[in-house]
């Protein structure tokens, strides 16, 4: 079996025809080790139904085979333009993006334009994610590594949520506190949170263990993905308080995918004219139908503002909106996609990652698109 094919064993990019226990393992696998900003919806004409490979997120990867390997202790010229190979972004604020590349290093867009290379990783990154203030972050991808002075020095994590697994790490942000979805190697989850501005994790109650398989953050909860047997429901369980969590079922049944925005959840359904139903969640325990997608296929859903959900796919790319749909151009060429979740955003300025490394932005919440650099 090769590398690509046990990946595909493990969940990161499982087809819908495994049976029952298989399906759900490869969830689980996919909960704590999947590419999280690289997932990927499709909904077809012919079935009306929304297809999200695993839940919360399918994989959709391209040339993560062939990464090239971390440079370390480099010394690099700022460049005038967008560095190569870009991976992932974070935007913790307006005036602070940061950028990943495919040899591990983490850069910071500076004022006038160009970009600063802040550090190289010893070990293989994947991801980087930033708290609001923009000097607490965490990357991860080999390993788990934090960093409390706005990227310039950063730690790795070896114990709580950085304890060796073969199923991968991953950190999601509220205001307050970093939270890590965490799969031993004996199969249990484990969730963990640190309080921004330091390392100091701590075990958090998990409700329904056993069939916990995601975790994502909204509106300053943190929120699990529960999967019944054979995932014929999916549920949303949104922390409270300590020990206090509220269920809601999403609002149709199978592998359907939630997407979380800063102070909301979205979800698409297969309609029965084709297409789909948006609905939307603000206090995690209803559902209000938000629009109507009449698009052939999606390839990315991307939730821009409260009011503004933005659907990549065919035969256009669609800006939704309670007040209806407008179709825009986000300028992907040919068969480039954009991977889930590897954008950000702050104010009216939207950003996305190209499977080809360009940067796409947008100063009008998503109206319009550019390349950047």
């Amino acid at each position: 079996m090769n590398n690509l094919e046990d990946r595909l064993r493990r969940g990161l990019e499982s087809p819908l025809a495994a049976d029952p226990d298989d399906g759900l393992l490869g969830r689980i696998h996919t909960g704590a080790r999947r590419r999280r900003r690289r997932r990927a919806a499709a909904i077809t004409a012919a079935t009306a139904v929304v297809v999200a490979g695993v839940a919360f997120g399918s994989s959709a990867l391209k040339g993560d085979e062939h990464r090239p390997s971390p440079l370390v202790g480099s010394s690099t010229p700022t460049p005038t333009r967008v560095p190569a190979a870009v991976i992932d972004l974070a935007v913790p604020d307006a005036d602070h993006v940061f950028a990943l590349t495919s040899d591990s290093a983490v850069w910071l867009q500076q004022s006038d334009g160009g970009w600063q290379r802040l550090h190289d990783f010893s070990g293989s990154v994947e991801y980087v994610d930033f708290a609001p203030d923009a000097r607490n972050g965490w990357a991860w991808g080999s390993g788990l590594w934090s960093t409390h002075d706005g990227g310039k020095t950063w730690s790795e994590i070896t114990d709580g949520p950085g304890t060796a697994s073969d199923y991968g790490y991953r950190v999601d942000l509220t205001q307050d506190r970093a939270w890590s979805l965490h799969r031993t190697d004996r199969g249990g989850m484990q969730l963990w949170s640190t309080p921004i501005g330091v390392d100091a994790w701590s075990n958090t109650l998990l409700p329904y263990r056993s069939s916990v398989v995601d975790m994502e953050t909204s509106g300053g909860k943190v929120v699990v993905l529960a999967a019944s047997e054979g995932a014929g429901q999916l549920t949303l369980l949104s922390r409270n308080d300590v020990d206090d969590w509220t269920s809601l079922d999403l609002p149709c049944a199978g592998e359907n995918q939630a997407y979380p925005g800063n102070a909301e959840v979205f979800v698409l359904c297969g309609a029965d004219k084709g297409g789909a139903m948006v609905y939307r969640s603000v206090d995690l325990s209803s559902w209000e139908v938000f629009g109507h997608s009449d698009l052939t296929s999606v390839t990315a859903v991307v939730p821009l503002a409260d009011d503004r959900l933005l659907l990549l796919g065919s035969p256009h790319d669609l800006l939704v909106t309670p007040e209806g749909s407008e179709p825009v151009d986000v300028g992907l060429q040919g068969d480039e996609e954009v991977f889930q979740d590897t954008g950000g955003g702050a104010g009216d300025t939207a950003y996305l990652v190209t499977s080809r490394h360009r940067i796409l932005i947008s100063r009008d919440t998503g109206l319009t698109w550019s390349q950047l650099g």
